[in-house]
């Protein structure tokens, strides 16, 4: 990615950005005008760092306050418009900051690890046959997902969970060793996992 500003820059810039809008929905109501202006302050900010006709741009000016409307029907639903389109843009900020966190560090953000578990999950559903061996390797690997989100999973389990899983199903094994070595090449550089 081509910007002129050094990344630790874009990612602090990125932090302040979700610090403000979650300072703007914590309000009890968000007010037209102040969603509409935090939408185009946010736009004009990604458009400096980024440039006008970068596709950051691009995504996220299609963040629209629109009520959806019943289907079939001209009756309004009542939601609190302004407040959905902001939670639009924070997932939209959310995810634009994972991906330039994962590429800038070369590792696995939250959601490419959501997505190869989610990968990995429907592998074991659609060919795992024994609804036991299914439910198993289903709680091992949302116990791997959840402790490589949360950091809170040692080299050790992650280990003795890997070995098993190698026992029970090659296929497995082959799809998830890529995400572990991808998680600790990343961890090895900032000094912070070690898989023993």
């Amino acid at each position: 990615m081509k910007t002129i500003y050094p990344m630790e820059e874009i990612i602090d810039f990125m932090e302040e950005l979700m610090h403000n809008l979650d300072q703007l929905l914590e309000s009890p109501k968000v007010e037209k005008k102040s969603a509409i202006k935090w939408r185009e302050d946010t736009k004009k900010k990604i458009s400096t760092v980024f440039g006008e006709n970068h596709p950051y741009v691009r995504e996220f000016s299609a963040i629209d306050f629109a009520t959806p409307f019943i289907d079939g029907s001209d009756k309004v639903m009542f939601e609190d418009t302004y407040r959905l389109g902001l939670e639009d843009g924070k997932s939209y900020l959310i995810a634009m900051m994972d991906e330039l966190e994962s590429e800038y560090y070369n590792v696995l953000g939250m959601m490419d690890i959501e997505t190869a578990f989610y990968e990995l999950g429907r592998y074991i559903i659609n060919k795992i046959e024994d609804a036991a061996l299914r439910e198993d390797l289903l709680q091992r690997i949302s116990i791997l997902s959840e402790g490589l989100v949360s950091g809170e999973i040692d080299g050790k389990d992650i280990s003795e969970q890997l070995k098993y899983i190698n026992q029970v199903d090659k296929g497995l094994f082959k799809m998830i060793v890529p995400v572990f070595a991808w998680y600790y090449v990343g961890a090895d550089k900032s000094g912070d996992t070690t898989l023993n």
